[in-house]
């Protein structure tokens, strides 16, 4: 190395980034790209909040609506993010932070951490980073809430407060929730800030497939789409619409549910669902969730359920004499459409966009219920098994 080029390298070259700035430097970093893809992944981060209140019990409702100029409003009637003085947070007078400006504007910061406290059980949002992204990479972000009467509202651009938290009126004590409207940054999203309406309505299919009695209103200006989404059959009608199009092997999907036991007061709750075709041309079609969270990449819980179905139909297979040897999981699979689904305490996700599920427990959690449930299903279910098998 050059003299001349070691003195460029010094102490005046090392900085580090503060509150949201790393996230604007860096946006890749945090939704995975700049490009569409990222413009619709704002909105996961703040409707996957809206579907945690639901989770947790609170609010069977949720808006969401794009106007014609890209902004985009989401409202749910969940609790409301908490309002008032925090007790460890500062702002840089040294007064108490309002917990509603800090959860929007400190990383790491959320109601999501400390399990035993914790007003959700079983969230995808647990790196505490979300909804903040989404504040960054707006250039206008409005937060109202409904809580205990009150109507309180904060403004921010690109991640900085703009006012205060104010109260700007009253409500009945029952109406609780928050609403949050932001409009995109177009420095940071030249592509377009226009999200995309198939991509969304993909996503409350799923959303509501997983969670059976939530109701989305889905208001699109661009594209001139209002559609509601409410799935009552949840997993069982999403699997038959997976197959749709093609001769199903037979009628109903098989449907599995139930919880494992992590300790005490922790519980994996795993439900899986999956129908056949009967194409001649190999294939196999996996869908995989965690919270609600679309795992593309799979994980545990995936992997759980691939090792206990080869050795479940295997199991079949040997009692009733249907072949001499263990037969291959890829010819097991030949056909099949299917969708497991688990809500798991404190899951633990690879990389912000959460492709990957990598909670251990989860495997064991998938492998538990299969084997306690299958064994109905290979009463009631005999025939369908024995088309599986041939």
């Amino acid at each position: 190395m050059s003299e001349n080029n070691n003195a460029q390298y010094g102490v005046d070259q090392i900085d580090s980034l503060s509150g949201l700035q790393a996230v604007r430097k860096r946006p890749g970093m945090y939704i995975g790209s700049t490009s569409q893809a990222g413009v619709n992944h704002l909105i996961w981060e703040v409707l996957d909040n809206s579907v945690d209140e639901f989770v947790a019990g609170c609010g069977t409702e949720i808006e969401l609506i794009i106007n014609s100029d890209g902004c985009v409003k989401i409202v749910d009637h969940g609790r409301g993010i908490p309002v008032g003085p925090h007790s460890k947070w500062k702002n840089a007078d040294g007064t108490p932070m309002n917990t509603l400006t800090g959860i929007l504007t400190k990383l790491h910061a959320g109601g999501k951490f400390n399990q035993e406290g914790s007003g959700y059980k079983c969230s995808g949002g647990l790196h505490g980073i979300g909804t903040k992204c989404t504040n960054a990479l707006s250039v206008e972000f409005i937060v109202t809430v409904k809580r205990e009467g009150n109507i309180w509202q904060q403004k921010f651009s690109k991640g900085n407060p703009i006012t205060d938290v104010v109260k700007i009126g009253t409500c009945d004590v029952n109406d609780t929730g928050t609403i949050i409207e932001y409009l995109p940054d177009e420095t940071i999203f030249k592509q377009t800030i226009k999200p995309s309406d198939s991509a969304i309505k993909a996503r409350l299919d799923e959303i509501t497939s997983l969670n059976a009695g939530l109701k989305i209103i889905y208001k699109n200006e661009i594209a001139k789409v209002e559609k509601t989404f409410f799935q009552k059959d949840g997993l069982k009608g999403y699997s038959k619409r997976m197959v749709s199009g093609k001769n199903a092997l037979f009628n109903e999907p098989f449907y599995i549910k139930g919880q494992y036991k992590i300790n005490d007061d922790k519980y994996v709750l795993v439900e899986v669902s999956f129908i056949y075709d009967d194409d001649d041309k190999p294939h196999e079609t996996f869908k995989s969730f965690a919270n609600n969270i679309n795992t593309p990449e799979g994980g545990y819980h995936l992997q759980g359920f691939r090792d206990s179905y080869k050795k479940i139909l295997n199991d079949f297979i040997e009692k009733n004499n249907l072949h001499k040897d263990q037969v291959e999981l890829r010819y097991l699979l030949d056909g099949i459409y299917c969708i497991v689904s688990i809500k798991i305490p404190e899951a633990e996700f690879e990389g912000q966009t959460k492709s990957k599920l990598g909670n251990e427990e989860a495997k064991h959690a998938v492998d538990f219920v299969m084997q306690q449930e299958f064994a109905k299903l290979s009463k009631s279910r005999f025939d369908d098994l024995r088309l599986i098998v041939d």
